[in-house]
């Protein structure tokens, strides 16, 4: 062939060519490649291999996969069908609302306005950072109320405007944690945001426990929440449904006279009044397992009966005693209506006598619990919520069959307008806590917060009610010292506990047990006698655990009281140097004692109030009262408690970790109720001052493996190299506790932020960082 051309042995070999040269019948072109492919599949040797594979081996993989997804589908349709239905649309709307247009996130308003998505109800979000106001969109323009800059917002297309949601929630935490010195990266603040999820997840989980209890105690004929479902007291027929019973405006309803309720306790309800006659008397009514009492009965009390069963009348009146307070009232004895009074609390039941006046326990079983407190005085000052925390429990509660305290209302043992030491006459004449008009010195209550905080956490936990007698002998500002056996106050305290069972066998027929003592605010000065605070914490805890385990139903029910204190911080903030070492050591000795002597229990620092840290203020008393109310429904169900603390400081280079023991849980910067504290209250020094802390990062593997990463400026070189927490006066914010840190675990909801004081406590109990100095290895 003449050389006349390109030759192919010359070309490039190609690794794809998108078409081939082929010949047919003569004919000389170009064959594309899909072509070719078609062929061979259709027709010859490889479509034979591949249909023969495809009726054995794939058929057998297919009918696998077909096995395998149904029994994935039905696993699916099982957790479907455990679904709560109600709850279901509710979830449902919540991911559709979370998912629609995606997610908008800026720094600023003025930065999300000026974004315009395309789909109606796209999510956006400001930055806590922008702490302005605008006015909320509208159909006709941004011209509706003033709200916050800063939160969730929701595209409406149809407007072409951002509408204001709400604020910014976790995601404001993420972002607020994201920014501050003390988080070094993206996974700490990841980890805080899980945190919180996971925090309001459990309160939800609560929260929902907490109504289911409350429905079932109600279909079950037992005492229900003040309001639960409009009945004050049930009766169920025996399908187990309710047939009648006390509704909130004190008439009687109920369909017919089968009724059964469940056997109740004659503890608590000796019978119940269904009908009374002309004059006054019971005519029909239940005992307490349940059988219909039908006594000699008045031609009013027949014609009654006779419009009940009949159908002709769905509500019987007279219902409640006249000139008798509460509602569900029944007969206790001769001289005693058993009647249901409403608290802040829920419902309890009192005696209320037939003639005279006054209030007294209702019977029960279960045995008074003693809340013995050394601290500030037991005086409320009267007033409502509006005015603000003084008199927060007062307002509407009347609640004898739970707080007792002496008749005198303080007793301080010594001190100028104090009551003398103890006498016999105090307890019997023991009146009622918590009445509206009682008044006194504004600020001096901790104790009652305490107490009342502690009846709170029934509530919240939907047990039993609980019957508490406070004992107080106190006086603010006085050493540990003053209250050891021998002094006025110690032995009025001593004098005050076995008084007290005296008084409640003898009067009420019940056990007084005593699960802690409330050690409040006394850290003193004066160690004469002991080698140090922690000595004397000791020391203390053994006479009030023997004066607990010299109680009778103590020693029967082998229970040995703890005593409950936190870190004293008094004057913690004086003489700061940098190094954060001025620690105040009471506060070191209480932790190493409650690590130590099982007597001793130690919450952690209690003082969260926005003032400075050297006594009890108003702001945070709430927050002090719930962790102490904590602790103690720990410590009474024989669990234990051990504070968030560090357990060991390891440094590498110039990084040191910190290992943490402490409540389960996430760790977390506080950003919300505390002003940012520089490295949350961390610190580091030498002798040489050899090296500074760069950042503090909070590390959460689970929710009990927790630490902190805390990274320096240099290779430290100094002597004594020391881990501080929240030693030295904060800078940040002069009016802030020097001796606080701002990192803690989210323990329970709080019951108080729920109940609407939001201004006073978080929105759930915080276990904040001990006080500490640790030796750096």
């Amino acid at each position: 062939m003449p050389d006349n051309g390109v030759r192919t042995i010359d070309l490039t070999n190609l690794a794809s060519a998108e078409d081939l040269l082929a010949h047919d019948d003569g004919t000389l072109g170009m064959l594309p490649l899909a072509s070719l492919s078609t062929r061979l599949a259709a027709s010859g040797a490889l479509a034979e291999a591949i249909a023969g594979r495809a009726s054995s081996e794939q058929a057998d993989a297919l009918a696998a996969e077909i096995d395998v997804m149904r029994t994935e589908y039905q696993e699916i349709g099982a957790d479907l069908a455990t679904l709560d239905a109600e709850d279901l649309p509710t979830r449902v709307q919540t991911l559709e609302e979370a998912q629609v247009g995606g997610f908008v996130a800026a720094a600023t308003w003025t930065g999300l306005l000026a974004i315009t998505p395309s789909v109606d109800g796209t999510a956006g979000e400001v930055s806590d950072s922008d702490t302005g106001t605008h006015s909320d969109a509208s159909g006709t323009g941004y011209d509706g109320d003033s709200v916050p800059n800063a939160g969730r917002y929701s595209w409406n297309d149809s407007w072409g405007r951002w509408v204001w949601i709400s604020d910014t929630g976790l995601s404001g935490k993420l972002n607020s944690a994201a920014n501050l010195s003390d988080v070094a990266d993206a996974a700490t603040a990841r980890g805080n945001l899980e945190a919180a999820a996971q925090a309001e997840f459990e309160a939800e989980a609560q929260a929902r426990a907490a109504v289911s209890r409350d429905v079932a105690r109600v279909r079950a004929g037992g005492l229900g929440r003040d309001g639960v479902e409009g009945w004050a007291w049930p009766v169920m027929d025996r399908a187990g449904k309710v047939a009648g019973g006390f509704r909130r405006d004190g008439s009687f309803h109920a369909q017919g006279l089968g009724v059964s309720v469940p056997a109740l306790a004659a503890r608590d309800v000796p019978r119940i009044p269904l009908v009374r006659d002309a004059e006054g008397h019971m005519a029909l009514g239940l005992e307490p397992d349940g059988k219909l009492i039908l006594p000699a009965l008045s031609e009013q009390t027949i014609t009654l009966l006779q419009s009940l069963v009949g159908g002709a009348g769905s509500a019987v009146p007279g219902g409640l005693f006249r000139n008798v307070p509460g509602w569900n009232h029944r007969i206790y004895d001769a001289t005693h209506h058993l009647v249901t009074m409403p608290t802040a609390f829920g419902p309890v039941d009192v005696l209320y006598p037939v003639a005279g006046s006054g209030l007294a326990f209702a019977v029960t079983r279960q045995p008074v619990e003693l809340l013995s407190v050394s601290g500030q005085s037991n005086i409320f000052l009267g007033g409502n919520k509006e005015a603000g925390i003084n008199g927060f429990v007062l307002r509407g509660v009347r609640d004898p069959h739970r707080a007792f305290r002496s008749a005198h209302g303080t007793s301080w043992g010594d001190g100028t307008g104090s009551a003398a030491a103890y006498s016999p006459g105090d307890l019997s004449a023991i009146v009622p806590s918590g009445q509206d008009e009682d008044s006194g010195t504004a600020g001096q209550f901790t104790p009652d917060v305490i107490q009342f905080s502690a009846i709170a956490t029934d509530a919240r936990e939907a047990r039993e009610q609980r019957v508490y007698l406070q004992l107080t002998s106190a006086e603010s500002g006085t050493s540990l010292t003053q209250y050891m056996a021998g002094t006025p106050k110690g032995d009025n305290i001593a004098s005050y506990i076995p008084a007290a069972e005296t008084l409640m066998q003898g009067t009420y027929g019940r056990d007084l047990i005593m699960y802690a003592h409330f050690l409040i605010g006394h850290e003193g000065l004066d160690f004469t006698g002991y080698d140090d605070y922690g000595a004397l914490l000791s020391a203390f805890a053994d006479e009030v655990c023997g004066y607990g385990a010299a109680l009778e139903a103590n020693v029967a029910a082998d229970v040995r009281p703890k005593v409950i204190t936190y870190q004293p911080n008094s004057y913690i903030t004086d003489a700061a140097t940098p190094n954060g070492t001025t620690i105040r050591q009471t506060a070191l000795d209480t932790l190493d004692t409650a690590l130590t002597d099982p007597d001793v229990v130690c919450i952690g620092p209690v003082y969260h109030e926005r003032t400075v840290d050297n006594g009890i203020h108003m702001t945070g008393k709430l927050m002090t009262g719930e962790l102490f109310a904590h602790v103690y429904d720990r410590v009474r169900s024989g669990a234990g408690f051990t504070p968030l603390h560090i357990t060991s400081a390891s440094r590498e280079g110039a990084v040191i970790t910190l290992e943490l023991d402490g409540p389960a849980g996430f760790l977390m910067l506080d950003d919300d109720w505390m002003p940012a504290l520089e490295h949350g209250g961390i610190h580091y020094g030498d002798d040489s001052d050899s090296a500074a802390i760069v950042s503090v990062a909070l590390v959460t593997a689970s929710a009990t493996s927790r630490s902190i990463v805390v990274t320096l400026d240099a290779v430290p070189g100094g002597a004594n190299p020391t881990i501080s927490v929240a030693g030295h006066t904060n800078t940040t914010d002069e009016t802030r506790p020097g001796g606080m840190a701002s990192i803690y675990i989210p323990g329970p909801r709080s019951f108080w932020h729920a109940a609407g004081y939001t201004e006073f406590t978080t929105p759930e109990i915080r276990f904040y960082i001990c006080r500490q100095r640790v030796a750096v290895s």
